[in-house]
Parts: structure tokens; C-alpha cells; sequence
């Protein structure tokens, strides 16, 4: 391996645009995060809205609330110098078909590479590409939540295909040890639940599914159509891209938001098996540790870089019946009632990753840069990201260290960063 210094990637997570950023850029806001995307190659980021004006009715169901961004939001991230986004996440069908192909034309027409939604599946699975002035880089994007209600298909016996995302989907299993599972089998058996669906070691209330076994544990298994498909995806990128990135957008977790799902983690090391140089995992608006598997960095968390989710101007009666409250409620009222849990700590504090890779493509150090979102004060400002505080960043480098720590991973703290680098360098 060398340790020249080849390309670099800038990688934030979720960008929950809901308005226009220009103003905030020329006020010097970002100025930050531009001194960080002029030292790489390429910057990746997690498109977590829609941008459209309200042309078709909202779906019926949201992946939280309804989002929508005005096209000019497109060229403030190109200014801002976003080059690569994923797309398949829990959002993408807020809107339906209409305002998924909008954005479609819209980071288009901005030059902004995206990866993770299509008119059909074929389109949502492949990769897309940057080119920079040290390699090529190729992304390849999948989602797991909500996945069964939004995934992109194929042809079929005439019937057109559907646009959507890329999905992930996975099945969830519950092991109980012999005496609860007797229990549960016979209280389902006298209520008459499903019979056809038990068996002698299985009760299915879909979706959940448990298994008689010997102790209290949960599995997740990712559909192994998804995965190969996946896989796939990432070998083809492989044969004609210098670096290969797979981000996974999913809720899902093992106990507490901070720990990744079983299949998330499986799906990752397949993947990196399969030529993906760097694995970008996001949807939980929390910071994950760093592993790093047979050479490549998986960033489990990139928690959130904007969340404008209390922006909205507008929002569907759906809204309201879900937040309990009557249809002539405002969208102010919603907000107020909603998303609460977010002013916490772990959500509102993120970070900044530069991923460097050596000459011969293979990752070289990880640098992980302290970001707050702001979450109070000037609405002009708020749900924008700022460098943390001293005490703020003290706080997420050691969250970072405890989190990478589990994966055997060892992050060195200095000059407010935290930093992972090739024990060969």
C-alpha cells in the first residue's frame, strides 16, 4: 500500500432542505463546511427531501412529515459544493411519483450526481458518478425503511414498471426461550390468530415472526434479493470507478439508536467484499462509531447536517390526523406538537468526515469535524449546521471514541478533530 495522499471525500448525512441557502452562504454561514469541501475531491451528502410545489396529492403516509424544497435549493447545494447525494431514504415518495422525477430533473439540472431513485428498479439500483481531477468516484444508494411501501420495480407481465427507490428490505425475528414461546403459541392458538401462519417453532403476527429458541435475542436478516442485487450494483461500479461508495439509509437499530441493525452491518461487510472502498450509513439523526472492515471505513452514523423539518409552510391534512389535532390546525401548530425528542443532544450534534484515500484507491485516514445543528434562535438560521462549541465538540469526539471503540477502532483526538489513520502510514 502507499500513503501518498490521493483523493479525498467530504461526507455529511442527512440534508433536510426545506428553503432556500443562499442567503445564509453569502452571509459567510457555511464558511466552515466550504473550507472543509475545498480540501476534497468530492462531497457526498443524504437528499432527504423533495423538490416540488405541491403539483400531486401527499402519500398517504410520510416517512415522518412531508417534505418539500424549492428547485432553487438544488443550485444552493451545487454553490455549496454537494457533488453526490443518495437518494433512497424514507422521504423519497412523500409526494408520490410527480415530485420524486421533479427532483429527478432538478439535481439534474444542477449537476448534482444522484444515486437511489428511478422511474424503475434497473434506474434506482445504479450507480452514479463524479468526476474529479484524482479518480472517479461512484455511489450506490439503498434504503430499508419503508422500504415495502416505496421500492422502484421491473416490468412485468405488461404491467409498466414504478418509480421509487432502491430498497433494502429485511425480515426481523424474535428468539424466545421454550416456556414464553408456549405461551405466546397458545394465547394465539385460543384467539385464533393466524393459525396457517404457526408452525411447530414459529408464530408469525406480521411482521413480526418468533422463534422458539433458547434465550430473549432479535435477528435481522437482509432479503437476500435485495442484497445480491446490492452487490451487485456495487461490482458493477467497481469495473469502471476508481472509488466505490454504498450508502445505507435505514432506522432500524440493535437496542439503542447508536448500534446498526444486524443486516445493515452484514449488507456493509458484503458489500466492501464486493469492491465498495467506503460504506455511509445515515437515518437515525445520531452519530454511529467508525469500523474498519478488511481495510475500508464504514461510518455506521453520520447523524444530520441540515433539518429544516420545522420549515414548512405547508403540509397535508394527513398531518394534522396524525399529530392528533384538528383540520384547521396550522402547520405551525404541527411543528410545535411534533418532533420534540430532536432538541436532544445526540440529534442536534453531528460532524463533518473527510475520507482520504491513498494512490492506489485504498483508505488512508478519517477525520471526523464537530457540527452542531442549531435548533433554537433566528428562524433564518435555524436547522442550519455551525462548528461545535468547545465543550460541544469535546462532547461528540468522545461519543465517537466510545462508539468506534466497539468495532475495535481507535480514534485519536487533536486540535478538536478525531482521527483514524492506516496503522501503516
Amino acid at each position: 500500500m502507499g500513503n501518498t495522499p490521493g483523493l479525498t471525500l467530504l461526507l455529511v448525512g442527512d440534508v433536510v432542505a426545506t428553503r432556500r441557502l443562499h442567503a445564509a452562504t453569502h452571509a459567510g454561514h457555511f464558511r466552515r463546511f466550504q473550507a472543509l469541501a475545498n480540501q476534497a475531491d468530492a462531497v457526498f451528502g443524504n437528499f432527504e427531501t423533495l423538490i416540488h410545489d405541491y403539483e400531486s396529492p401527499a402519500s398517504h403516509f410520510s416517512g415522518g412529515t412531508w417534505l418539500r424544497a424549492p428547485a432553487a435549493v438544488a443550485d444552493d447545494l451545487a454553490e455549496l459544493g454537494f457533488t453526490l447525494m443518495s437518494r433512497a431514504n424514507n422521504h423519497a415518495m412523500d409526494f408520490g411519483v410527480p415530485a420524486l422525477l421533479r427532483t429527478t430533473a432538478e439535481l439534474d439540472r444542477a449537476h448534482i450526481a444522484h444515486a437511489g431513485a428511478g422511474r424503475d428498479e434497473a434506474e434506482a439500483r445504479t450507480a452514479c458518478f463524479a468526476e474529479t481531477a484524482s479518480g472517479r468516484v461512484a455511489l450506490v444508494s439503498v434504503c430499508s425503511t419503508l422500504a415495502e411501501f416505496m421500492a422502484a420495480t421491473a416490468t412485468a407481465d405488461g404491467i409498466p414498471a414504478r418509480p421509487g427507490i432502491a430498497p433494502l428490505r429485511f425480515s426481523h425475528a424474535h428468539e424466545l426461550p421454550q416456556n414464553d414461546f408456549e405461551l405466546l403459541k397458545g394465547i394465539a392458538t385460543r384467539r385464533g390468530l393466524n393459525p396457517e401462519l404457526f408452525g411447530p417453532d414459529t408464530v408469525f403476527f406480521p411482521p413480526y415472526r418468533f422463534l422458539r429458541g433458547s434465550r430473549h435475542a432479535s435477528h435481522t436478516v437482509a432479503n437476500p434479493a435485495d442484497l445480491g442485487a446490492t452487490v451487485r450494483a456495487v461490482t458493477e461500479a467497481r469495473r469502471v470507478a476508481d472509488i466505490v461508495v454504498l450508502s445505507i439509509h435505514s432506522h432500524d437499530f440493535a437496542g439503542e439508536h447508536e448500534t446498526p441493525a444486524d443486516f445493515v452491518t452484514h449488507t456493509a461487510h458484503a458489500c466492501i467484499e464486493a469492491g465498495a472502498s467506503l460504506v455511509v450509513g445515515h437515518g437515525p439523526h445520531v452519530l454511529r462509531g467508525l469500523e474498519i472492515y478488511a481495510g475500508a471505513p464504514i461510518l455506521h452514523g453520520l447523524g444530520t447536517f441540515l433539518f429544516q423539518h420545522d420549515n414548512l409552510h405547508r403540509l397535508p391534512a394527513d398531518a394534522r390526523h396524525k399529530a392528533g389535532l384538528p383540520a384547521h390546525a396550522s402547520t405551525a401548530d404541527i411543528h410545535a406538537a411534533s418532533f420534540n425528542s430532536f432538541h436532544e443532544e445526540r440529534f442536534r450534534e453531528t460532524a463533518a468526515v473527510l475520507v482520504s484515500f491513498d494512490t492506489n484507491h485504498t483508505a488512508l485516514e478519517v477525520t471526523f469535524v464537530p457540527m452542531e445543528i442549531m435548533t433554537t434562535g433566528r428562524w433564518a438560521t435555524r436547522g442550519l449546521p455551525i462548528p461545535a462549541s468547545p465543550t460541544a465538540a469535546e462532547r461528540i469526539l468522545h461519543r465517537l471514541a466510545t462508539l468506534s471503540a466497539q468495532y475495535e477502532c481507535q480514534l485519536t483526538a487533536l486540535d478538536g478533530k478525531a482521527t483514524w489513520r492506516r496503522q501503516d502510514c
